[in-house]
């Protein structure tokens, strides 16, 4: 459903942001 969906986004942003601060930190 919508808030699913909205979950998954959230999650997925929050990864990929996370991942792009570690690559910057090495």
């Amino acid at each position: 459903d919508l808030k699913s969906k909205s979950l998954q986004d959230g999650i997925i942003t929050f990864i990929v942001n996370f991942v792009k601060s570690g690559q910057d930190a090495i």
